[in-house]
């Protein structure tokens, strides 16, 4: 047991906070949420244990380090009603929601950072500027380069990690993943081929594990015929990204999500 004001040996910087949250909500939470928590691996339990105690006795996290991280919305999730988690973690999660609540006040109001300095949105977009209209102008008119359709229209990942986060389909469109035509859904492509495809609505018809699915193309999109080509050149593994109103246990709580090829 840790004591009051120790620094356990666990790392809190922001990064791994932030890590940690995402591994939290998009990860492990849709699997105990669907299977329950026999579906932990141990490592994983402990791990998490140890991060909930440091979390708990740490003098350090600050009001801005959970809205920079998200943290405590994991915290959370883990303790929240009808939960499937194991009753261990979800009791240490609600005595750190219980000093948090008296050292911070209620944590529903702890919104991330957006525009501010280390904010998701620092530099790409502002309060006055959040139209779908007026983020192209701004983009078109300050790096044209980034939104380039060649940028997207390439094959393999591009650089991107599985677990990517944007806040909409038209940031991951800034970020060079998928391309404009493709944010309202459906198969990023060119007449050489498939690159990417967004999954949103009821795309996805069948999904019985995270990295298994069978996707259902729109009749108007005409992406359908170059994920069906059959010439080699064209057999090119896919980004595959899910949004948050896609109906399926996957997607992400909120936000668009990349999966990987």
């Amino acid at each position: 047991m840790y004591e009051q004001g120790s620094s356990p040996s666990v790392d809190l910087s922001r990064t791994r906070l932030r890590q940690l949250a995402h591994w939290i909500r998009d990860d492990i939470d849709p699997v105990v949420a669907q299977e329950g928590h026999d579906k932990l691996r141990p490592d994983d339990v402990i791990a998490l244990h140890e991060f909930f105690q440091a979390l708990r006795y740490s003098n350090t996290v600050t009001t801005l380090d959970l809205r920079a991280t998200g943290i405590h919305r994991a915290v959370m999730d883990v303790a929240g009603l009808a939960t499937r988690w194991p009753g261990r973690l979800v009791n240490e999660c609600d005595q750190l929601l219980d000093v948090w609540t008296a050292r911070f006040g209620p944590l529903g109001e702890l919104y991330p950072f957006i525009y501010d300095r280390g904010g998701r949105l620092e530099g790409i977009a502002s309060p006055l500027q959040h139209s779908k209209d007026a983020l192209l102008k701004r983009w078109r008119e300050t790096y044209p380069e980034k939104i380039a359709t060649k940028k997207s229209r390439r094959h393999g990942s591009l650089g991107f990690k599985a677990g990517h986060w944007w806040l909409n389909p038209l940031f991951a469109h800034h970020a060079g993943i998928i391309d404009l035509e493709s944010t309202d859904g459906g198969v990023c492509c060119d007449d050489h081929g498939a690159y990417a495809v967004l999954l949103k609505d009821t795309g996805e018809v069948e999904a019985s594990a995270e990295n298994s699915l069978t996707y259902c193309c729109a009749h108007s999109d005409r992406g359908r015929f170059r994920l069906t080509a059959a010439t080699p050149k064209s057999r090119q593994p896919i980004r595959i990204l899910r949004s948050h109103n896609l109906n399926s246990i996957w997607g992400p709580k909120a936000g668009v999500r990349y999966e990987g090829l």
